[in-house]
């Protein structure tokens, strides 16, 4: 028998060595040994990437590519968007659904290439999910359709204000790409796609790459002084402002799209067939609403709102749970997501949170808490 530690050994991205010598403090996630700072402080990161450029690394989410037989039908049936209107280049963020509409994983999908009328298209789904994800996928999968995970790619992600400015002198025609668009791209020889989106609301990009390339051009990109290596805790804070969702706080397998604030994903083509897990579901609570949704709260004094605490009405009905929470750098107050009941969930409505046995005055507000700063092109 095997020593029953090694169960419980970490994985590694490609870039731990980096993370060492840039002093990160490394933390456990999904499985893995990841930055949650660096030298400096969460705060200082979180600024740093709303003002200028900030690095990380998201090696560990999970990268896949699709192809083969009628592979359009089969994602079709478990993603609710038009996979057909996809061009090449084009990235649709959507979720993979089960038979019962919830989320099994939000997911970006994007269009690489068409060869002989067979299309290529890449996943990047989250790294606690991904093999769930896969066996899932898989499962609903024709015959001569293939999903080909890539464990032997890298994935950064530089954001913020000077993200262009910053990569456009390492890969001069990011400049011209637009928000949600990815292209091919080799550099020093290696194939490399680029893709303009992220996990912040700032402009940014995320780049996969060869594993054995990614330390040579992180470092590359860190020369710069723009650009400074940003953990896990900022970016938890910088998404939590942008109104985007952690799965498994803010969405799970029990969670719908609609339930999830999330809606504007759904395709209305695809709506209008209806022929997707979970779309009676679906269908239905977008005609009479949810009975509860994900609602942005901003909260009066210091206290932080965690997962899992009660959001009452002003008159002590418990009406939903925290799903996430956070001190807002940006905002200079507590700001937190809930999955609500609906009727409660209005602009401006007057709410409590329960923390440690007190409650605590919160606002709904509408999401994002942040402006995003996408970049639209022009």
């Amino acid at each position: 028998m095997g020593d029953p530690r090694e169960s419980y050994k970490l994985k590694a991205t490609s870039l731990l060595p980096l993370h060492k010598s840039l002093m990160a403090q490394l933390v456990p996630f999904a499985n893995y040994s990841m930055p949650l700072k660096y030298e400096t402080s969460i705060i200082s990161e979180h600024f740093h990437t709303r003002s200028s450029c900030g690095l990380f690394d998201v090696s560990h989410m999970g990268q896949a590519d699709l192809y083969g037989g009628d592979i359009i039908s089969a994602l079709e049936r478990i993603i609710p968007i038009d996979l057909r209107s996809l061009n090449i280049g084009q990235i649709r963020y959507s979720q993979i659904l089960n038979d019962n509409g919830g989320i099994v994983d939000d997911l970006m999908i994007s269009l690489l290439k068409i060869t002989n009328g067979q299309p290529l298209y890449r996943i990047i789904v989250n790294a606690s999910c991904k093999d769930k994800d896969y066996q899932f996928i898989r499962s609903h999968l024709n015959p001569g359709t293939t999903l080909r995970e890539r464990p032997d790619l890298s994935l950064i992600s530089l954001q913020g204000p000077e993200s262009s400015n910053v990569l456009k002198r390492i890969i001069p025609q990011v400049t011209k790409m637009a928000f949600m668009k990815c292209q091919k791209d080799t550099l020093d020889d290696k194939e490399i796609i680029i893709s303009r989106c992220g996990y912040t609301g700032e402009d940014g990009f995320e780049i996969s790459i060869e594993n054995n390339y990614v330390k040579q051009l992180a470092e590359k990109i860190l020369e710069y002084k723009e650009t400074l290596p940003i953990g896990l805790g900022a970016r938890d804070t910088l998404r939590l402002e942008a109104g985007l969702c952690l799965y498994g706080n803010d969405i799970n397998d029990d969670t719908s799209p609609v339930e999830a604030n999330l809606s504007w994903s759904l395709s209305k083509k695809r709506i209008k067939e209806g022929n997707f897990l979970g779309s009676s579901r679906i269908i239905n609570e977008l005609k009479t609403k949810p009975s509860k949704f994900r609602t942005g709260l901003r909260l009066l004094g210091k206290s932080i709102a965690r997962p899992g605490m009660a959001v009452k009405s002003l008159d002590g009905l418990e009406i939903g749970k925290i799903t996430s929470g956070a001190y807002s750098p940006s905002i200079g107050c507590s700001i937190a997501v809930a999955l609500i009941a609906n009727e409660f969930s209005n602009p401006n409505s007057k709410l409590f949170v329960e923390i440690r046995d007190k409650n605590v005055e919160a606002e709904v507000v509408q999401l994002p808490f942040v402006s995003n700063k996408y970049y639209r092109g022009g």
